[in-house]
This record gives C-alpha cells, structure tokens and sequence, in this order.
C-alpha cells in the first residue's frame, strides 16, 4: 500500500455566541458539558502528554502515513507539539478541512480529528481492510454500533441503520467513524463542503430535528442535484425507515445528488463506505467531546484560559485566522512558508 499524508484539523470555534449555543444545546438535550471553544488537543492530557502530540504520535508510526498535517493556530501548538507540519489557519471545521486539503499536493488524504483514542496497529489494520478502495473519492469511515461493547459515549454520533449488503437479514446499526480517507480533488466540490458543515452543525440535535433542518438545507440549496434527489432519494427513505436500505444504496443516492453529472463516473465509483473491522472497532468508538468522557477516562483536563496568560476573548481573536488561503506546498520540503511551518522533533 502507498503511504499518503494525514490532516488533523485542530482548530476550534471563536465565536462566542456560537460557543455558547453549543454548550447550551448539549447540556439541555443530552446533560453533559461540550468542550466548545477549547482547543481539546493541548486542553487535554493523557498520560501526560498532549491529546493532539499523542494523536500524531499514533499516525507517525503508522506503515502508511507520509507527513502529518495539523491546521489551527499555530500560536498555540508551536512551542507545545513536535513531528508535524503546521498551517496556521482557523475559520470552521469545513473551511479548516477544505483549506488543509487543498494546500496539500498529496493526491489521496486521510483527514482525521485530534480527539481520538486508537493506536498504530488499530490504524494500519483498518486501512489495510480498505485498501482495495483507495483512489476513489471519499471512503466514509463506519462502525457497527453492537462491536462498540459498551465503550460508545459519544453523544454527537449520530447513528443509522443500513444493511450491509442485499443478501443481509437485518439491518446493522452503525454510526460515523473518525478516519475518513480523500482525495483533494474533492475539497474543490462546494457540497462536499457544505455536507461538512451541516452535519457539524447537526451535532447534539435530536434525530428528528437533524432531519428536518436536513430536508430545510437540500430543498433551499442551489448545489442540490434536486432532480436526482427527487428521483432517487426520496423514493428511499421509505426503505430507510424499514431498515432496508443497503450500504450501497445509501452511498447511489449521496453520488447521485452531490456530485456534479459532467464528474460522475457510475455507481460506486465515488463514495464507499469502510466498515472497521469488530476486533478494532472500540478504539474508534470513542472520541472526547464532553467533559464527562474525559473524566470516563481519566483524562487531565485544563481549560485554555489556565495555559495561555491571557482573557478567553483575547485568545478566541488570537485564533482566528482567515487572512489567506493556505499555499500549496510540497509536504517533503524542510523550508517554511508564513502559512506551513514544520514542527521538528527537537523542540
């Protein structure tokens, strides 16, 4: 298997309102405290060492990751998190992932979060159960809820039922996974950049609520392919809330209404979904967004405010940066930009 690069985009909300209707959303629907507007990969420690040091640390090992990217404020990971490329930019979670995207010259990424537990050989296996995917556009990364046994405390995972194939008895209920593999290309596709968005924005809303402002978002949008989501998806919900509806099926309907007709290549051909294997899937059912499961793991938690010597709303201005997009650059260069710095090991 080639060996291709990895972006973890660490960056974090700014603005303050938006923070605090998060906060207050998962406290009203779900009881717990969300970690909004904290940079989690130096806000949280385990073991001793930084969440987002250790998430790296887990890809640097790895037999098929080249360079690893992180995209936030380098202001604060710069003198804190070595054995990475920086680029300093933060806007959102799906301009932070585009802008990562296409500042890589790597033609297959995968792009993965920073509030994650597995280790190397979790990461290697799934990738080598992939493998026979890697080149189309997106592999969507999956678990079966029931190979979770228990470790499953991610409240903004929503989860779905979908039969695996046709031939399977039942459905199997599964929800997203953290390492989804691309290739750049697609950062250049404005719904790839908007699914981002609105499924980030759906986290800690009921499941009827993410449906509904779902169903709001594709009927307003002018990128919809509507008459492919006429045609096809609406016939399938149908199937959806019997629990029929096959994997396959699911993927048809999202490459039928995202992608443009002049780039689409035939069914499958642009999306698949890769199901971690049960033996690994709970090191990728668990990711720290609350401050109940960083305290189910006994994990060091300190607030932003405590490590940098200056007000929450000067730190939120410090780190939002939009002045430029990200500059393409080769990952194997030693020399630095103002926007991709490399964070060498002898810091």
């Amino acid at each position: 298997m080639r060996k291709f690069d990895i972006l973890l985009p660490a960056g974090f909300e700014t603005d303050i309102d938006k923070i605090e209707r998060r906060k207050q959303r998962f406290l009203t629907n779900h009881h717990v405290h969300y970690l909004e507007g904290q940079p989690k990969g130096i806000c949280i420690k385990i073991d001793g060492d930084y969440l987002l040091q250790r998430t790296i640390n887990a890809y640097r090992n790895s037999r098929y990751v080249n360079n690893i990217f992180v995209i936030g404020p380098k202001w604060l990971y710069e003198d804190r998190i070595k054995d990475c490329f920086f680029i300093d930019y933060n806007v959102g979670l799906a301009e932070n992932v585009i802008a990562g995207m296409r500042s890589l010259n790597e033609n297959i990424v995968g792009v993965s979060p920073i509030d994650v537990l597995f280790e190397t050989d979790h990461i290697d296996a799934y990738l080598e159960s992939i493998e026979q995917h890697l080149g189309i556009d997106i592999i969507f990364q999956a678990v079966r809820r029931d190979a979770l046994k228990g470790v499953d405390k991610g409240y903004d995972k929503p989860s779905y039922w979908l039969k695996e194939n046709e031939s399977a008895e039942k459905a199997t209920r599964v929800i997203h996974g953290p390492l989804n593999i691309s290739r750049t290309r697609v950062a250049d596709n404005k719904m790839i950049h908007t699914m981002i968005e609105v499924f980030y924005s759906q986290r800690g809303k009921g499941i009827y609520r993410q449906f509904v402002d779902i169903a709001r978002y594709v009927v307003r949008s002018p990128d919809i392919n509507h008459k492919n989501v006429l045609a096809r998806a609406i016939p399938k919900v149908s199937k959806f809330a019997k629990k029929q509806l096959t994997l396959e099926e699911f993927m048809d309907v999202l490459e039928r209404c995202v992608i443009p007709r002049n780039d689409y290549k035939g069914r499958g051909k642009h999306f698949k979904v890769g199901i971690v294997p049960d033996e690994i899937a709970p090191a990728f059912g668990l990711d720290i967004d609350t401050l109940e499961e960083d305290e189910l793991i006994h994990a060091e938690y300190t607030p932003i405010e405590k490590i940098v010597d200056l007000p929450y709303e000067e730190i939120l201005r410090k780190s939002t940066i939009s002045n430029s997009q990200p500059r393409h650059q080769s990952a194997h260069r030693e020399e630095s930009d103002s926007q991709i710095l490399r964070a060498d090991s002898q810091h």
